[in-house]
Protein backbone atom coordinates (compact mmCIF):
# COMPACT_ATOMS: atom_id res chain seq x y z
CA UNK A 1 0.00 0.00 0.00
CA UNK A 2 1.41 3.28 -0.84
CA UNK A 3 2.65 5.67 2.03
CA UNK A 4 0.42 8.52 0.32
CA UNK A 5 -3.32 6.43 0.99
CA UNK A 6 -5.41 8.32 2.90
CA UNK A 7 -7.90 6.78 5.37
CA UNK A 8 -11.04 8.27 6.96
CA UNK A 9 -10.05 10.38 9.52
CA UNK A 10 -10.56 9.33 13.09
CA UNK A 11 -8.24 11.03 15.65
CA UNK A 12 -10.30 13.78 16.64
CA UNK A 13 -9.79 16.20 19.49
CA UNK A 14 -12.55 17.86 20.95
CA UNK A 15 -13.37 20.37 23.76
CA UNK A 16 -13.60 20.08 27.20
CA UNK A 17 -16.86 20.45 29.47
CA UNK A 18 -16.43 22.64 32.07
CA UNK A 19 -15.26 26.04 32.26
CA UNK A 20 -11.44 27.15 33.41
CA UNK A 21 -12.19 29.18 37.05
CA UNK A 22 -9.31 30.62 39.09
CA UNK A 23 -8.32 28.69 42.14
CA UNK A 24 -8.66 25.05 40.29
CA UNK A 25 -5.14 24.02 40.76
CA UNK A 26 -2.87 22.56 37.64
CA UNK A 27 -3.45 18.87 37.96
CA UNK A 28 -0.11 18.59 36.76
CA UNK A 29 1.03 20.36 40.10
CA UNK A 30 -0.65 18.76 42.48
CA UNK A 31 -1.18 15.02 42.18
CA UNK A 32 2.60 14.10 42.90
CA UNK A 33 2.54 11.06 45.28
CA UNK A 34 5.12 11.33 48.43
CA UNK A 35 7.94 9.68 46.88
CA UNK A 36 10.93 7.58 47.74
CA UNK A 37 14.14 6.65 46.50
CA UNK A 38 16.93 5.06 47.18
CA UNK A 39 20.25 3.41 45.27
CA UNK A 40 20.11 -0.59 45.54
CA UNK A 41 22.69 -2.00 48.14
CA UNK A 42 21.24 -5.42 48.79
CA UNK A 43 18.07 -7.55 48.06
CA UNK A 44 17.92 -8.13 52.02
CA UNK A 45 18.15 -4.08 52.60
CA UNK A 46 15.80 -3.20 49.83
CA UNK A 47 13.02 -5.48 51.53
CA UNK A 48 13.29 -4.06 54.62
CA UNK A 49 13.18 -0.59 52.99
CA UNK A 50 10.06 -1.91 50.98
CA UNK A 51 8.32 -3.03 54.48
CA UNK A 52 9.18 0.55 56.35
CA UNK A 53 7.51 2.08 53.20
CA UNK A 54 3.98 0.15 53.15
CA UNK A 55 3.83 0.49 57.01
CA UNK A 56 3.06 3.96 56.34
CA UNK A 57 -0.51 5.07 56.11
CA UNK A 58 -0.14 6.55 52.85
CA UNK A 59 2.81 4.89 51.21
CA UNK A 60 3.18 6.80 48.01
CA UNK A 61 5.49 5.53 44.94
CA UNK A 62 8.84 4.28 45.50
CA UNK A 63 11.99 3.85 43.06
CA UNK A 64 15.35 1.66 43.48
CA UNK A 65 18.07 2.73 41.11
CA UNK A 66 21.36 0.65 40.39
CA UNK A 67 19.50 -2.64 40.91
CA UNK A 68 20.69 -5.13 38.34
CA UNK A 69 18.76 -7.67 36.30
CA UNK A 70 20.01 -10.53 38.89
CA UNK A 71 19.50 -8.37 41.47
CA UNK A 72 15.64 -7.48 40.34
CA UNK A 73 14.98 -10.65 40.00
CA UNK A 74 15.67 -12.24 43.58
CA UNK A 75 13.65 -9.10 44.54
CA UNK A 76 10.63 -10.00 42.36
CA UNK A 77 10.94 -13.84 43.68
CA UNK A 78 11.18 -12.28 47.57
CA UNK A 79 8.27 -9.78 47.27
CA UNK A 80 6.02 -12.75 45.35
CA UNK A 81 6.86 -14.69 48.23
CA UNK A 82 5.82 -12.46 50.70
CA UNK A 83 2.47 -11.28 48.62
CA UNK A 84 3.17 -8.01 48.66
CA UNK A 85 0.81 -7.55 45.57
CA UNK A 86 2.95 -4.87 44.34
CA UNK A 87 2.64 -3.04 40.77
CA UNK A 88 5.58 -1.89 39.69
CA UNK A 89 7.77 -1.13 36.46
CA UNK A 90 11.36 -2.54 36.00
CA UNK A 91 13.09 -0.32 33.46
CA UNK A 92 16.89 -2.18 32.64
CA UNK A 93 18.10 0.46 30.34
CA UNK A 94 18.12 2.50 33.32
CA UNK A 95 18.17 -0.07 36.17
CA UNK A 96 15.63 1.52 37.54
CA UNK A 97 12.48 -0.27 39.90
CA UNK A 98 9.11 1.59 40.59
CA UNK A 99 6.84 0.36 42.87
CA UNK A 100 3.44 1.41 44.42
CA UNK A 101 0.65 0.12 46.08
CA UNK A 102 -2.68 0.25 44.34
CA UNK A 103 -5.35 1.71 46.83
CA UNK A 104 -8.84 0.98 46.37
CA UNK A 105 -9.45 4.15 44.80
CA UNK A 106 -6.53 3.93 42.36
CA UNK A 107 -8.49 0.84 40.69
CA UNK A 108 -11.65 2.54 40.02
CA UNK A 109 -10.98 3.64 36.42
CA UNK A 110 -9.15 -0.07 35.39
CA UNK A 111 -12.26 -1.35 37.01
CA UNK A 112 -14.89 1.23 34.93
CA UNK A 113 -12.79 0.01 32.03
CA UNK A 114 -13.31 -3.56 31.91
CA UNK A 115 -16.89 -3.19 32.73
CA UNK A 116 -17.67 -1.84 29.10
CA UNK A 117 -15.69 -4.57 27.06
CA UNK A 118 -18.57 -6.59 26.49
CA UNK A 119 -20.15 -3.44 25.07
CA UNK A 120 -17.23 -2.44 22.75
CA UNK A 121 -16.67 -6.41 21.46
CA UNK A 122 -19.98 -6.30 20.80
CA UNK A 123 -19.52 -2.79 18.59
CA UNK A 124 -16.27 -4.17 17.16
CA UNK A 125 -17.86 -7.66 15.44
CA UNK A 126 -20.65 -5.26 14.11
CA UNK A 127 -17.84 -3.67 11.87
CA UNK A 128 -14.56 -6.11 12.13
CA UNK A 129 -14.10 -7.12 8.17
CA UNK A 130 -11.84 -10.08 8.95
CA UNK A 131 -11.77 -12.64 11.68
CA UNK A 132 -14.01 -12.37 14.81
CA UNK A 133 -12.35 -10.28 17.49
CA UNK A 134 -12.79 -10.56 21.12
CA UNK A 135 -11.89 -8.51 23.63
CA UNK A 136 -9.55 -9.73 27.09
CA UNK A 137 -9.38 -7.80 30.19
CA UNK A 138 -5.12 -8.31 30.95
CA UNK A 139 -6.44 -6.10 34.28
CA UNK A 140 -3.11 -5.39 36.04
CA UNK A 141 -1.22 -8.84 35.12
CA UNK A 142 3.10 -7.91 34.08
CA UNK A 143 3.49 -7.07 30.21
CA UNK A 144 7.11 -7.87 29.45
CA UNK A 145 8.37 -6.11 26.57
CA UNK A 146 11.21 -6.86 23.70
CA UNK A 147 13.48 -4.91 25.55
CA UNK A 148 13.31 -6.74 28.59
CA UNK A 149 10.99 -4.25 30.19
CA UNK A 150 8.63 -5.25 32.29
CA UNK A 151 5.38 -3.13 33.58
CA UNK A 152 1.80 -4.16 34.86
CA UNK A 153 -0.17 -1.64 33.56
CA UNK A 154 -3.42 -0.76 35.81
CA UNK A 155 -5.65 -2.12 32.91
CA UNK A 156 -4.16 -3.17 29.35
CA UNK A 157 -7.01 -4.65 26.94
CA UNK A 158 -5.50 -7.13 24.47
CA UNK A 159 -7.22 -8.30 21.14
CA UNK A 160 -7.87 -11.96 19.93
CA UNK A 161 -9.30 -13.00 16.13
CA UNK A 162 -11.36 -16.20 15.46
CA UNK A 163 -10.24 -16.41 11.27
CA UNK A 164 -11.54 -18.88 9.33
CA UNK A 165 -9.00 -20.31 6.74
CA UNK A 166 -10.24 -21.05 2.87
CA UNK A 167 -9.26 -24.70 4.28
CA UNK A 168 -9.17 -26.24 7.53
CA UNK A 169 -10.07 -25.45 11.12
CA UNK A 170 -10.66 -21.64 12.62
CA UNK A 171 -7.41 -20.26 14.04
CA UNK A 172 -7.29 -18.32 16.92
CA UNK A 173 -4.53 -15.00 16.49
CA UNK A 174 -3.93 -12.97 19.93
CA UNK A 175 -2.14 -9.56 19.87
CA UNK A 176 1.13 -10.11 22.07
CA UNK A 177 1.02 -6.67 24.14
CA UNK A 178 -2.01 -5.11 24.91
CA UNK A 179 -3.70 -2.54 22.51
CA UNK A 180 -5.23 -0.35 24.70
CA UNK A 181 -3.45 0.58 27.91
CA UNK A 182 -4.79 2.65 31.32
CA UNK A 183 -2.91 4.17 33.99
CA UNK A 184 -4.24 6.10 36.94
CA UNK A 185 -2.54 8.88 38.74
CA UNK A 186 -3.29 8.81 42.36
CA UNK A 187 -1.14 5.98 44.15
CA UNK A 188 1.53 6.82 41.63
CA UNK A 189 2.38 9.79 40.55
CA UNK A 190 1.44 11.57 37.48
CA UNK A 191 4.95 11.58 35.97
CA UNK A 192 5.16 8.04 36.53
CA UNK A 193 1.45 7.12 35.21
CA UNK A 194 2.80 8.97 31.70
CA UNK A 195 5.97 7.22 31.43
CA UNK A 196 4.26 4.26 31.52
CA UNK A 197 1.92 5.02 28.81
CA UNK A 198 4.81 6.47 26.43
CA UNK A 199 6.50 3.02 27.52
CA UNK A 200 3.59 1.22 26.47
CA UNK A 201 3.17 2.70 23.31
CA UNK A 202 6.48 2.86 21.83
CA UNK A 203 7.83 -0.18 23.39
CA UNK A 204 4.96 -2.91 21.78
CA UNK A 205 6.28 -2.61 18.65
CA UNK A 206 3.11 -0.73 17.92
CA UNK A 207 0.51 -3.08 18.96
CA UNK A 208 -0.45 -0.57 21.55
CA UNK A 209 -2.33 2.22 20.05
CA UNK A 210 -4.18 4.43 23.07
CA UNK A 211 -3.28 5.04 26.56
CA UNK A 212 -5.99 6.63 29.00
CA UNK A 213 -4.62 8.21 31.57
CA UNK A 214 -7.14 9.29 34.49
CA UNK A 215 -5.42 11.97 36.83
CA UNK A 216 -7.22 12.29 40.13
CA UNK A 217 -6.53 14.60 43.17
CA UNK A 218 -4.85 13.05 46.46
CA UNK A 219 -4.87 13.13 49.04
CA UNK A 220 -8.32 12.58 49.62
CA UNK A 221 -9.87 15.17 52.73
CA UNK A 222 -12.75 15.96 54.25
CA UNK A 223 -12.30 19.81 52.54
CA UNK A 224 -14.74 19.77 48.96
CA UNK A 225 -11.88 20.57 46.45
CA UNK A 226 -11.93 17.15 44.93
CA UNK A 227 -10.83 17.06 41.23
CA UNK A 228 -10.44 14.44 38.30
CA UNK A 229 -9.93 14.44 34.83
CA UNK A 230 -9.03 11.93 31.89
CA UNK A 231 -7.28 12.39 28.68
CA UNK A 232 -6.17 9.73 25.87
CA UNK A 233 -2.72 9.50 24.74
CA UNK A 234 -1.50 8.14 21.03
CA UNK A 235 1.98 7.74 19.47
CA UNK A 236 3.10 11.19 18.07
CA UNK A 237 2.44 10.13 14.19
CA UNK A 238 1.20 11.16 10.97
CA UNK A 239 -1.57 9.08 11.37
CA UNK A 240 -2.63 9.56 6.95
CA UNK A 241 1.18 7.56 6.79
CA UNK A 242 -0.14 4.05 8.22
CA UNK A 243 2.65 1.42 6.60
CA UNK A 244 4.95 1.80 9.05
CA UNK A 245 3.06 3.15 12.03
CA UNK A 246 -0.13 1.24 12.40
CA UNK A 247 1.92 -1.81 11.22
CA UNK A 248 -0.57 -5.14 9.67
CA UNK A 249 -1.79 -7.90 11.95
CA UNK A 250 0.91 -10.72 10.94
CA UNK A 251 -1.75 -13.37 9.63
CA UNK A 252 0.23 -16.16 6.81
CA UNK A 253 -2.62 -17.73 5.61
CA UNK A 254 -5.49 -17.21 2.90
CA UNK A 255 -9.10 -15.80 4.34
CA UNK A 256 -12.00 -14.63 3.38
CA UNK A 257 -13.63 -11.30 4.63
CA UNK A 258 -16.67 -11.89 7.09
CA UNK A 259 -19.83 -11.15 5.89
CA UNK A 260 -21.24 -8.22 8.52
CA UNK A 261 -24.83 -8.35 9.78
CA UNK A 262 -27.98 -6.75 8.20
CA UNK A 263 -28.50 -3.21 8.78
CA UNK A 264 -24.77 -2.72 9.05
CA UNK A 265 -23.11 -0.65 6.69
CA UNK A 266 -20.42 -2.95 5.94
CA UNK A 267 -18.01 0.04 4.72
CA UNK A 268 -17.37 3.85 3.89
CA UNK A 269 -15.49 6.04 1.55
CA UNK A 270 -13.50 8.37 3.25
CA UNK A 271 -14.91 10.95 1.54
CA UNK A 272 -18.00 10.28 2.91
CA UNK A 273 -16.84 10.05 6.38
CA UNK A 274 -17.97 13.61 8.49
CA UNK A 275 -17.59 13.17 12.23
CA UNK A 276 -19.31 15.16 14.30
CA UNK A 277 -17.10 18.19 16.19
CA UNK A 278 -19.18 17.68 19.04
CA UNK A 279 -19.61 14.01 21.43
CA UNK A 280 -22.55 13.89 23.46
CA UNK A 281 -22.31 15.33 26.55
CA UNK A 282 -20.08 18.33 25.63
CA UNK A 283 -20.83 22.14 24.60
CA UNK A 284 -19.05 23.15 21.61
CA UNK A 285 -19.17 27.23 23.69
CA UNK A 286 -17.63 25.97 26.74
CA UNK A 287 -13.96 25.23 27.14
CA UNK A 288 -11.50 24.45 30.41
CA UNK A 289 -8.73 22.70 29.56
CA UNK A 290 -5.92 24.23 30.77
CA UNK A 291 -3.54 22.76 28.04
CA UNK A 292 -4.27 22.41 24.49
CA UNK A 293 -5.13 19.23 23.04
CA UNK A 294 -2.04 17.96 20.43
CA UNK A 295 0.26 18.61 23.62
CA UNK A 296 3.30 16.21 22.85
CA UNK A 297 5.24 14.28 25.74
CA UNK A 298 8.19 14.50 26.85
CA UNK A 299 8.67 18.09 25.96
CA UNK A 300 11.98 17.68 25.40
CA UNK A 301 14.66 15.55 23.96
CA UNK A 302 15.05 13.96 20.81
CA UNK A 303 13.02 10.52 21.00
CA UNK A 304 9.96 9.21 20.47
CA UNK A 305 6.90 11.33 21.81
CA UNK A 306 3.31 10.62 22.43
CA UNK A 307 0.81 13.39 21.81
CA UNK A 308 -2.51 13.96 23.64
CA UNK A 309 -5.33 13.26 21.14
CA UNK A 310 -8.40 14.07 23.64
CA UNK A 311 -8.26 16.51 26.52
CA UNK A 312 -7.92 16.60 29.48
CA UNK A 313 -11.51 16.53 30.34
CA UNK A 314 -12.94 17.17 33.67
CA UNK A 315 -14.70 14.39 35.32
CA UNK A 316 -15.79 15.90 38.66
CA UNK A 317 -14.63 19.67 40.00
CA UNK A 318 -15.58 19.92 43.55
CA UNK A 319 -17.42 23.49 44.15
CA UNK A 320 -16.78 24.72 40.96
CA UNK A 321 -19.54 25.79 38.63
CA UNK A 322 -19.84 25.98 34.84
CA UNK A 323 -20.57 28.80 32.79
CA UNK A 324 -24.50 28.33 33.27
CA UNK A 325 -24.05 27.92 37.40
CA UNK A 326 -24.63 24.64 37.05
CA UNK A 327 -22.62 22.51 40.11
CA UNK A 328 -19.53 21.03 38.13
CA UNK A 329 -19.91 17.99 40.82
CA UNK A 330 -23.23 17.22 39.65
CA UNK A 331 -23.01 14.13 37.12
CA UNK A 332 -24.42 15.61 33.60
CA UNK A 333 -25.65 12.74 31.89
CA UNK A 334 -24.06 11.91 28.73
CA UNK A 335 -20.42 12.67 29.16
CA UNK A 336 -18.07 10.36 26.77
CA UNK A 337 -14.53 9.20 26.11
CA UNK A 338 -13.83 9.16 22.23
CA UNK A 339 -12.36 5.98 21.07
CA UNK A 340 -12.74 4.46 17.86
CA UNK A 341 -12.68 1.21 15.66
CA UNK A 342 -9.13 1.61 14.72
CA UNK A 343 -7.80 1.87 18.55
CA UNK A 344 -8.63 -1.74 18.34
CA UNK A 345 -8.45 -3.29 15.11
CA UNK A 346 -6.41 -3.18 11.93
CA UNK A 347 -6.47 -3.13 8.50
CA UNK A 348 -5.89 -6.58 7.10
CA UNK A 349 -3.03 -7.16 4.87
CA UNK A 350 -5.05 -9.29 2.38
CA UNK A 351 -8.16 -6.96 2.27
CA UNK A 352 -6.61 -3.16 2.02
CA UNK A 353 -8.09 -0.32 -0.15
CA UNK A 354 -11.01 2.07 0.20
CA UNK A 355 -13.60 -0.55 -0.24
CA UNK A 356 -12.83 -2.67 2.25
CA UNK A 357 -12.16 -0.16 4.88
CA UNK A 358 -13.75 -0.76 8.49
CA UNK A 359 -16.38 1.98 9.64
CA UNK A 360 -14.33 3.91 11.65
CA UNK A 361 -17.05 4.61 14.00
CA UNK A 362 -16.34 6.21 17.21
CA UNK A 363 -16.84 4.54 20.27
CA UNK A 364 -18.36 6.71 22.92
CA UNK A 365 -17.25 5.28 26.31
CA UNK A 366 -19.86 6.62 28.64
CA UNK A 367 -18.15 8.39 31.80
CA UNK A 368 -21.23 8.77 34.21
CA UNK A 369 -20.91 5.60 35.56
CA UNK A 370 -16.73 6.17 36.24
CA UNK A 371 -17.84 9.88 37.80
CA UNK A 372 -19.89 7.99 40.28
CA UNK A 373 -18.02 5.51 41.37
CA UNK A 374 -15.24 7.74 41.87
CA UNK A 375 -17.23 9.71 43.99
CA UNK A 376 -18.53 6.82 45.85
CA UNK A 377 -14.82 5.70 47.31
CA UNK A 378 -13.97 9.64 47.98
CA UNK A 379 -17.18 9.69 50.42
CA UNK A 380 -16.33 6.15 51.93
CA UNK A 381 -12.55 7.91 52.48
CA UNK A 382 -14.21 10.75 53.96
CA UNK A 383 -16.00 8.91 56.27
CA UNK A 384 -12.88 6.95 57.65
CA UNK A 385 -11.13 9.62 58.04
CA UNK A 386 -13.88 11.47 60.17
CA UNK A 387 -14.60 8.29 62.21
CA UNK A 388 -10.44 8.31 62.51
CA UNK A 389 -10.60 11.61 63.52
CA UNK A 390 -13.37 11.46 65.95
CA UNK A 391 -11.82 8.59 67.49
CA UNK A 392 -8.49 10.14 68.27
CA UNK A 393 -9.76 13.62 69.42
CA UNK A 394 -12.63 12.02 71.58
CA UNK A 395 -11.36 12.77 75.56
CA UNK A 396 -10.83 9.76 77.37
CA UNK A 397 -12.44 8.77 80.37
CA UNK A 398 -11.28 8.84 83.67
CA UNK A 399 -9.81 5.68 85.10
CA UNK A 400 -12.45 4.35 87.23
CA UNK A 401 -11.41 4.67 90.92
CA UNK A 402 -9.49 1.70 92.75
CA UNK A 403 -11.91 -0.57 94.98
CA UNK A 404 -11.73 0.06 98.56
CA UNK A 405 -10.33 -2.38 101.04
CA UNK A 406 -13.27 -4.06 102.79
CA UNK A 407 -13.64 -3.42 106.68
CA UNK A 408 -12.10 -5.81 108.52
CA UNK A 409 -14.19 -7.40 111.16
CA UNK A 410 -13.88 -8.53 114.73
CA UNK A 411 -14.91 -11.83 115.55
CA UNK A 412 -18.56 -11.84 117.17
CA UNK A 413 -18.14 -14.50 119.45
CA UNK A 414 -14.78 -12.93 120.94
CA UNK A 415 -17.09 -9.72 121.07
CA UNK A 416 -19.24 -10.88 123.38
CA UNK A 417 -17.01 -13.16 125.31
CA UNK A 418 -14.83 -9.77 126.21
CA UNK A 419 -18.39 -8.10 127.07
CA UNK A 420 -18.73 -7.57 131.14
CA UNK A 421 -22.14 -7.21 132.17
CA UNK A 422 -22.67 -4.88 134.87
CA UNK A 423 -24.72 -6.39 138.01
CA UNK A 424 -27.97 -4.64 139.04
Amino acid sequence: MPATTNRPEFALATKSIFEQEPGFENPQETTSSPHRRWNHSTVEQDLENIRSWLSTEAPGSLEINCIAEAQFTELEDRINQEDLRLRYDWDPENQRLSLFMASPLHEVPGGWMGSLLEWLQRELRLVCRCGTPSLINGCSGIVEYPNGRRMAPDTGIFVQYAIQPEIGPEIRVIVPFPRVVLETAFSQSLEDARRKIHAHLHLSDEHTHVGILCNVKKPVTCEEDFWATIEVWTRDIDENNTDDQLPYEVIDFKHEQRKLEEGVEPVINSGEYSPSPTLAGSDPDVTLTAETDGVTWPESGDGKKMRRRWGPVVLIKEGAKTSRGVPADDPRPGDTLPLNVYDFLRVCREHDGPGMWMDPNELLLPLDSLKEKIMDMVLFNRESIRKKSQKTSAQPLPPPPPPSAPTKRGNPFKEMRSFKRSKE
